[in-house]
């Protein structure tokens, strides 16, 4: 089931609130986005074509093709909604999750192939051009793979990143909520939060922004993975929606406020919900403890794939 969360702020009155969510129920605010299924996904046609990632069933590019044109974060277990292998050969009509032995990569940079839905687990990168068979672990053990676009690669262009998205869901994590997320992750390992500090920043940005840098203002002037407001002292408008700078004002880690982050306090004594609370301070205080439980199974699902980032 997805669950839309509404943002929330340290000064968002009952009236903004009612009013969020009735834009939500009338279709105002942009969907969640979701991976089409594939009998929807009509440039599927079972031949690997400039642009394209392609699984085949068979190693060294053998049997059955299926092509692909974007990050797909579950392939789908089960006829007719997961994604099959298309083209004539062995193989054709299998579902590719847990059934592709090979990989062709003719996109313009690197994808990566991961053993657990949502781009977890075991990975195996494929170079932009190459041809591959999976790894032993990943051979007949695939369950998504995400784009470079989409990945987490820490360029500037991704820490500015404008994503006026909306909405959430644990079982269908879209790959700009995995690849914030990560981030997330890498840069509190780089500045040596615990994985408890770490997992209250996630449940801090499911609740505030749905894991999306919104540039969009949802309450009075605020912005970004954490909705931080410039108006108390957070940071400029730029600064609160650039992921690096807001997610090191999260950790109390910034030089650019002097808000107190999660450093600046004994935060592994609290609750994930208190912890976040407190650097928040938000009219609705029990938001962030009901998303902990999912913030810790996403930081278990990315952790050991993501290292530190400190710029």
């Amino acid at each position: 089931m997805t669950e839309t969360l509404a943002p929330t702020s340290r000064s968002r009155s009952r009236r903004r609130v009612a009013g969020l969510l009735g834009a939500l129920a009338a279709g105002l605010l942009m969907p969640v986005i979701t991976a089409a299924p594939a009998q929807a996904a009509t440039a599927r046609n079972g031949v690997c074509e400039s642009g394209e990632f392609c699984y085949y069933y068979n190693s060294d590019n053998a049997g059955s093709v299926s092509d692909f044109s974007s990050s797909v974060p579950d392939l789908g277990a089960t006829q007719p909604s997961c994604y099959d292998f298309k083209s004539s050969g062995a193989g054709q009509g299998v579902c590719v999750k847990n059934h592709a032995a090979s990989v062709r990569n003719r996109t313009g940079g690197k994808v990566t192939v991961y053993f657990n839905s949502g781009y977890g687990g075991q990975s195996q990168t494929i170079a932009s051009g190459a041809d591959a068979n999976l790894v032993t672990g990943l051979k007949n053990e695939n369950a998504s793979h995400l784009f470079a676009a989409d990945d987490g690669t820490w360029t500037q262009a991704f820490i500015v990143r404008e994503e006026n998205r909306s909405g959430f869901s644990a079982g269908s994590v879209t790959a700009y909520q995995a690849a914030n997320i990560k981030f997330i992750i890498a840069v509190g390992k780089g500045y040596g939060i615990s994985a408890k500090g770490i997992q209250t920043a996630i449940a801090t940005t499911i609740v505030e922004s749905w894991a999306y840098n919104r540039y969009v203002i949802t309450d009075a002037d605020s912005g970004g993975l954490f909705q931080q407001r410039p108006a108390s002292g957070w940071g400029t408008y730029s600064q609160v929606r650039n992921k690096f700078l807001a997610t090191k004002a999260f950790y109390g880690v910034a030089s650019h406020t002097s808000n107190p982050g999660l450093k600046d306090f004994d935060y592994n004594s609290y609750s994930i919900g208190a912890a976040a609370q407190k650097v928040q301070r938000s009219a609705y205080p029990d938001r962030y403890q009901a998303q902990a439980s999912t913030a810790i199974s996403l930081y278990n699902q990315y952790q050991a794939s993501v290292q530190p980032y400190t710029g």
